[in-house]
């Protein structure tokens, strides 16, 4: 379900949704109260409301007078013949918890895009540690199509040759198996240069690290912001402690690129705790991917990302394709992103015109 971007409630019916999807709020579980949503939100009472009733009519919640609200258990639709012929997708996302991902929202757009076809999801949780030869070549053998939400190739070095392999936010292919869906690396370096060209930036510190995609997407805006200005490139590994000079941003006269709005996040509670500002407001900086959109305690941060939920979409949609085409090539589908300014003063970004 897509709720129009102009409602005031659409960040709380995107993140209960999101929950939903996951399993995180199983059929038949409560959701929180009103109350409570109004208090993560920061939203009415009746705004909170209105985003329960729209959710409530689109079948996906149920008001239970005098008990609270639930989530609807989904009417079984299926029968034998259809779940003979369904195809098989194993769906792997690296968090389990949809309140700290947002390959959530991506998820949202494969079940969506899955009841227009006849095919079954089986979503497994699991970290890059948690994918060894032996359990991947199992679950190979159980489905049609492997599909990857999240940079699972900033570790994973094997990927089973039996099944065709989709892979959202990834950017190796694995010999040739894995079809990628991923932001544009280089309409995002052009969004972002324009961005520090109009801040009058003649030197951008790039914040990048090893994986894949990501270090893909520092190198590109280096090699375009080099025809404007200087660079410094700093990469690390995210998945190690931060060294020092992954949160240097003292210099209000620089521009700062980060290629992941993890890292960007990590740096913006750094500097607030630090000095109680707002990051994002008092220094020339940009992340790439989104998350501070979709990821209620962020620091707002303006940054460029693509829509996750039509990404996750069109990953189901390459996942079936591999699936009827036997022995297709896979494909690299690049994703245009959206240039979100920061609102600081509500904390959150909102479309810049």
């Amino acid at each position: 379900m897509r709720t129009p971007e102009k409602l005031i409630f659409h960040d709380m019916v995107e993140y209960l949704e999101s929950m939903i999807v996951s399993g995180k709020y199983p059929p038949g579980s409560p959701i929180p109260t009103l109350r409570e949503l109004c208090r993560m939100f920061r939203l009415s009472t009746g705004t909170a409301a209105r985003g329960i009733r729209l959710m409530v009519d689109n079948n996906l919640l149920e008001v239970r007078h005098g008990s609270g609200t639930f989530v609807r258990r989904p009417e079984n639709v299926s029968g034998p013949e259809q779940d003979a012929a369904e195809t098989r997708i194993a769906v792997f996302m690296i968090n389990s918890d949809p309140s700290e991902h947002y390959c959530a929202h991506a998820l949202r757009g494969v079940q969506e895009a899955s009841r227009h076809h006849n095919c079954r999801l089986y979503i497994r949780f699991r970290n890059h540690h948690e994918l060894g030869r032996a359990f991947l070549d199992e679950v190979a053998t159980e489905n049609d199509v492997l599909l990857f939400l999240g940079d699972y190739d900033t570790r994973l070095k094997y990927l089973p040759k039996t099944r065709p392999c989709v892979g959202l936010e990834m950017h190796a292919s694995y010999d040739g198996r894995n079809s990628t869906v991923t932001l544009d690396p280089f309409a995002a370096a052009e969004t972002a240069a324009a961005f520090f060209r109009r801040r009058k930036v003649e030197t951008v510190r790039i914040f990048s690290h090893p994986g894949s995609i990501h270090h893909t997407r520092g190198i590109v805006f280096r090699e375009l912001w080099n025809r404007y200005g200087g660079s410094e490139f700093i990469e690390f590994d995210p998945y190690a402690a931060l060294p020092p000079e992954a949160c240097d941003v003292e210099d209000s006269a620089l521009g700062y690129f980060f290629v992941s709005g993890t890292v960007a996040n990590h740096c913006a509670v750094r500097y607030r705790e630090r000095t109680g500002g707002c990051l994002a407001a008092e220094r020339h900086i940009l992340s790439l991917d989104g998350k501070s959109r979709l990821i209620h305690f962020y620091e707002p941060m303006n940054t460029i990302g693509p829509d996750w939920y039509e990404a996750g979409a069109v990953a189901l949609e390459e996942s079936l394709r591999r699936v009827a085409q036997p022995g297709s090539a896979a494909r690299r589908i690049y994703l245009t992103g959206q240039f979100h300014a920061c609102n600081a003063r509500k904390r959150k970004s909102t479309p810049e015109e």
